[in-house]
């Protein structure tokens, strides 16, 4: 069974052969027209936050591109949207791809953009073409192991978009070798040149070692971690640290070129060097052959906007919509669901779904967009709970019935019934007169008014999670 993301070096390296393919290189494949030698990268970039997209699918291809001492000069974009996608979608992806574009001097030739039903998320697949002004040339035993810029940046700026850390906006910007690769690329002594991606840098290592047939000595101690990376409890050797590079240098230029990284200020590190022939790694005394992905991988695909609080809550929804059995949960008048900043104050500080989550062909159906302000009723509600308990800031309105109220009371959960009151917002008018909060609210309904269930939590996964074993409860009560 194949593992999620790009095939090791090792498993395409054997199907090119089994297909006749003549040979594979690591990132890029080149070709003559007359005596010019032309090289060319095709890369996709999905599963990323919308407004990064454009960014991320210059940057991978033209990236592998220069990594193969050739001048990146013409693009190609396919954008492949799903249906009913919003157009300031795709006009995001472009202003960032054109940009960049326009910033490194190349020039977009061509491409494709549309909708289809079987894309499930943004996609886009790019090919740069750029001409080669220098070989590469084969690593020898005694070659160091150069690292530019820090390991583990791509992994903050991951943790970051599900609430984990907090970094700088716009930290992605930050996330490409290309200026470095540039710099390097016109150095002697520079033999080989790969970006770190999937799999991190001990990926990137078996990747050269594969191709090569040699056995690669690195120390951990020397190899230039990101601050903070600790703190994410993953193995920091597969880190996913998009941003930086690996250089193989001959050792007697190593001055020469770590001298010019200084001069730009340029983090750097020599880590090891080329030890002899075969297949594997070695860091500090233990010995690798292959590697294990980390979590953190799985976000992509997960977030589909950069604020933390607007995916936590558009992934719930989506988790939400995709759960048929969550429609008999939504109540007449649809289901919204909230998420707050910390120490929200106004309705501005509350995402929420701008439309209801309503039921369409007995199925949810997600109508609107997250966003701050979005939900009136339900933010008075959380805003209300936050001053007497900080801790919960998500909320979600559903379906108010016995079965439903006899499954919160299985599952635990702290329920209140909310009096009939003149009020255009009873349970958070409720919560400030009582000054105590629970877990679940429940309203029996009024002239006009539809009964219905709040439920409280620290996050809208959570919530997902709630309504997941209410729907379990119930369907138990039916067989």
């Amino acid at each position: 069974m194949l593992s999620l993301g790009k095939l090791n070096y090792s498993t395409l390296q054997n199907l090119f052969k089994k297909y006749s393919f003549s040979s594979l290189s690591l990132d890029s494949n080149s070709f003559l027209i007359g005596s010019r030698e032309v090289v060319v990268s095709t890369n996709p970039a999905i599963g990323l936050p919308v407004e990064t997209l454009g960014f991320f699918a210059f940057h991978y291809s033209t990236v592998n591109v220069a990594c193969s001492f050739a001048e990146p000069k013409y693009i190609l974009d396919a954008i492949l949207l799903p249906p009913k996608s919003p157009l300031e979608y795709l006009e995001v992806i472009m202003r960032e791809f054109t940009t960049e574009a326009e910033k490194y001097g190349v020039e977009i030739i061509g491409g494709h953009t549309g909708t289809y039903k079987g894309i499930q998320q943004p996609l886009i697949v790019t090919t740069t073409i750029g001409f080669r002004f220098r070989r590469v040339v084969s690593p020898s035993i005694g070659d160091k192991i150069l690292v530019v810029n820090k390991v583990g940046m791509e992994s903050l700026w991951l943790a970051s978009l599900i609430g984990k850390v907090k970094v700088e906006e716009d930290y992605w910007r930050k996330l490409t070798p290309l200026p470095q690769v540039f710099s390097l690329s016109k150095l002697n002594g520079v033999k080989l040149l790969h970006d770190v991606s999937e799999g991190g840098l001990l990926q990137a290592l078996l990747d050269i070692s594969s191709k090569f047939n040699l056995i690669i000595k690195v120390k951990r101690k020397l190899i230039p971690f990101e601050r903070n990376l600790k703190k994410l409890g993953i193995n920091l050797l597969v880190a996913p640290s998009y941003g930086t590079l690996v250089a193989i240098v001959e050792s007697k230029f190593e001055k020469d070129i770590t001298r010019t990284l200084r001069s730009e200020d340029v983090v750097y590190s020599i880590i090891g060097e080329i030890h002899g022939k075969g297949y594997g790694v070695y860091v500090d005394n233990e010995f690798y052959e292959n590697i294990q992905r980390t979590s953190l991988d799985e976000v992509y695909g997960e977030v589909l906007v950069l604020d933390p609080l607007i995916s936590s809550v558009l992934r719930a929804l989506t988790k939400i919509e995709e759960e048929e059995s969550f429609a008999k949960l939504i109540p007449e008048v649809g289901l919204n669901m909230v998420y707050a900043k910390e120490n929200a104050k106004t309705e501005a500080d509350v995402a929420g779904l701008s439309g209801r989550v309503v039921k369409s062909l007995n199925k949810p159906k997600i109508c609107g967009k997250v966003v701050y302000g979005g939900s009136k009723h339900l933010a008075q509600v959380i805003l209300a709970a936050i001053k007497y308990n900080k801790r919960f800031r998500a909320a979600v309105n559903i379906k108010a019935s016995k079965e439903i109220l006899k499954a919160l009371k299985r599952l635990g959960l702290s329920i209140r019934e909310v009096p009939r009151i003149k009020s255009k917002c009873p349970i958070a008018d409720f919560i400030q007169k009582e000054g105590k909060v629970y877990r679940v609210y429940y309203h029996p309904g009024d002239y006009g008014i539809e009964p219905s269930i709040v439920i409280l939590a620290e996050k809208p996964q959570e919530l997902v999670e709630i309504l997941y074993k209410i729907s379990t409860q119930i369907r138990k009560e039916h067989f």
